[in-house]
C-alpha cells in the first residue's frame, strides 16, 4: 500500500536527517553532501515571515546545511540591518541562516 510505505520512508529520512543533524552539528560541512537551501524574496513583511517559516520546516526536518535567503528590494539601510539581526539571533550566530540583498 502505497500510504504505508509513504509512511515508512518518512520515518526513515526523519531519522536519518537527525542523524545528519547531530552528526554536522557545529562541525564543518561537505559541500558535496549537504544541500545549500537558496530562496529569493522581496523585502515584505509577508515574504519576512515566510523566510523564517522556511528555516522552521527546514530545522524541524533535520535538514543540516544552510539555508540562505536573496531579499530584493530592501532600499531602507535599517531594514536590512533589522532582517540580519533577527536572522542572526534565530540561528543563534551559527551562520547556518543567511541573508543576501539584491538591488
Amino acid at each position: 500500500d502505497n500510504a504505508s510505505f509513504s509512511g515508512v520512508s518518512n520515518i526513515r529520512n526523519k531519522e536519518n536527517a537527525k542523524r545528519l543533524t547531530a552528526e554536522t552539528k557545529g562541525k564543518d560541512y561537505d559541500d558535496d553532501v549537504v544541500v545549500h537551501i537558496v530562496f529569493s524574496t522581496d523585502c515584505s513583511g509577508y515574504q519576512h515571515w515566510q523566510g523564517i517559516a522556511l528555516w522552521y520546516a527546514a530545522q524541524s526536518a533535520g535538514h543540516p546545511g544552510p539555508v540562505t535567503r536573496i531579499a530584493s528590494g530592501c532600499s531602507d539601510e535599517r531594514q536590512r540591518l533589522e532582517i540580519e539581526a533577527e536572522w542572526n539571533s534565530i540561528d543563534s550566530g551559527r551562520g547556518m541562516f543567511r541573508v543576501h540583498f539584491t538591488p
